[in-house]
């Protein structure tokens, strides 16, 4: 642990050491005539109180809950360097023994970048792709090259205290702390490039006390290349690929095989240990009249990278995406084709295959008035694979949905008017007949607006309607009801203010089943240079008991307040 500690303080100083050279090495560049010292940003503060009713046969319940949230991004600069800082800091999180905090710095000159603090970085999608770590990294691009490096911790340590947990009324999760690194090295352009990737995150098992058999440590290294090129301004593709080993437990004894010892210095390998690729290829042609792109997706069925917050794996997919665009562009249809299915290891019970078709058409021939269609089927269904399925088991359905919309706008010397009106419908058929009376549905959606702005008054008004129907195992349940919005500028843009009322009627199998009520205003003043000052309501008021089974009532009032600088 000491010598991880260690690494770490190297890491970040080696980080901080190479930023003060490049502001040293900045200093002949710097103009006379600019200040050596820049500092600008803003800093916000909110509070807002929150109120509710509940109302039930048997009692009255009040609640008022406060919260607050102080919150700044100011940026330093020093001889043409930029340190970005961010920061927050709230009671949002009061239930827990401490508020959530978390401060980091990417200050970049010319072709470098350091992180240091709370960051998150993706080299690429299997191997780091944005988990947030506390630590340090440089990115380095030289002309065409492409370095970067990581360090840091991934997790704090949590042990389970149980004391703890009853006193504060919370559970508590045992986590290990968990440490990472790792590179990239690469060549050419955002464009046009070839990355290669490493990382190695792991799990210090001494940092916790531990009682909780489901959570175990664990150590995972990941290699992957990543890469896009374009060429005659036509066609353009990607490729994306890794390899993962990870090991879910590294508390448990080696496997008997001197050839794998070797390599436990990089990574322990037990009966716990997994290795699995992943990776995905497209590539896409475009024209005037035409696209075209095919993509191709395989992930393993127990692809895992601790540098990913989360991947489906087992999963092998290809899609086709076409597009014409013909009368200048006035009239484009496009679709896509897709074919999926998991069990790529054949170690499942059946083996599941999805197809997914979809259309759009966009037409616009008309100045002012736009019309857009869409359609899209996604089939599902399963296939025998170690044992041979029941018809009762097997899952097999089809998703379709359809929908479209027409939208007329006119711009006049005053007003500026917006007509739409939308629909869209979306069913779910269950093609086995021991599932369908229990999953099947069917979705139905309609709204109407209508916007009018008034320029020389910078008054805007907005009504609409909506009404949904929706059938599901349960039973019918409709709803239809107005809104209304308002919205003005006033002293040049200094004071806004808008608000927002919905109403909505519900029918529950036939029967009046109650209404919801919801009104929210916004008001924002900006009379003074570099200040701004908001204040913020909302009301509503529910008596759908198949919405809650109280009859509730809600406040909400806050207030803002920010400064840049």
């Amino acid at each position: 642990m000491k010598k991880t500690i260690t690494l770490k303080f190297l890491f970040v100083g080696f980080s901080i050491l190479i930023s003060t050279n490049s502001i040293a090495n900045s200093y002949t560049d710097s103009s006379k005539e600019e200040s050596i010292i820049k500092l600008n940003g803003s800093i916000s503060f909110g509070y807002w109180m929150s109120m509710s009713k509940k109302e039930s046969s048997s009692e009255t319940k009040y609640t008022q809950t406060p919260n607050w949230y102080l919150s700044g991004q100011p940026t330093i600069s020093v001889m043409n360097v930029d340190f970005p800082f961010s920061g927050t800091y709230s009671n949002q999180e009061f239930e827990y023994s401490q508020p959530f905090n978390q401060y980091g710095i990417s200050p970049t000159y010319k072709w470098a970048t350091f992180h240091i603090g709370y960051r998150n970085l993706k080299f690429s999608d299997f191997t780091m792709a944005g988990v947030t770590f506390l630590g340090g990294g440089i990115e380095l691009n030289p002309g065409k090259l492409r370095m970067a490096l990581f360090y840091g911790r991934f997790a704090k340590g949590i042990s389970e205290d149980s004391a703890v947990a009853a006193q504060q009324n919370i559970t508590i999760i045992p986590t290990y702390e968990r440490w990472g690194y790792g590179a990239k090295i690469g060549y050419g352009s955002v464009k046009n490039h070839i990355d290669i990737v490493a990382t190695k995150l792991f799990d210090d098992t001494s940092s916790i006390q531990n009682e909780n058999v489901n959570i175990t440590p664990s150590s995972n290294v990941t290699v992957g290349i990543s890469s896009k090129f374009s060429f005659w301004k036509m066609i353009n593709g990607s490729i994306d690929a890794g390899i993962s080993l990870i090991t879910k437990d590294i508390r448990l004894d080696s496997l008997p095989f001197p050839e794998l010892n070797k390599y436990s210095n990089i990574v322990p390998i037990n009966a716990s240990s997994i290795i699995n690729p992943a990776f995905k290829a497209g590539i896409g042609f475009t024209n005037k009249l035409f696209d075209i792109s095919v993509q191709t997706d395989y992930i393993g069925p127990n692809y895992e990278s601790l540098g990913i917050y989360f991947i489906q794996n087992d999963v092998f997919r290809t899609t086709i995406r076409p597009k014409i665009k013909l009368f200048k562009r006035k009239l484009n249809i496009s679709g896509s084709y897709g074919l999926q299915t998991d069990n790529v290891a054949d170690q499942k019970l059946a083996t599941t295959t999805r197809i997914v078709q979809s259309g759009n058409i966009n037409l616009s021939l008309i100045k002012g008035l736009v019309i857009q269609g869409n359609y899209s089927n996604y089939g599902t269904d399963q296939s025998s694979g170690k044992i041979q399925l029941n018809d009762s088991i097997r899952v097999s359905q089809i998703n379709q949905s359809m929908g479209g919309s027409i939208i007329y706008s006119k711009m006049g010397e005053k007003i500026f008017t917006n007509i739409s009106a939308t629909f869209n419908k979306q069913s779910l058929n269950d093609l086995n007949v021991v599932t369908s009376k229990f999953s099947e549905s069917d979705i139905n959606t309609m709204s109407m607006m209508v916007g009018i702005s008034h320029a020389p008054s910078k008054i805007s008004l907005g009504l609409g309607l909506i009404y949904n129907d929706i059938t599901i195992s349960t039973g019918n349940n409709k709803g239809i009801g107005p809104s209304v919005s308002f919205s003005t500028n006033l002293f040049s843009g200094k004071v806004s203010f808008n608000s927002n009322a919905s109403y909505q009627s519900r029918i529950v199998n036939s029967v009046s089943d109650g209404n919801i009520l919801t009104i929210s205003s916004n008001l924002s003043i900006s009379a003074l240079e570099k200040h701004r000052i908001g204040i913020r309501t909302q009301y509503s008021r529910n008596n759908s008991s198949s919405q809650s089974i109280f009859l509730l009532t809600q406040n909400r009032i806050g207030l803002t307040y920010g400064y840049a600088f």
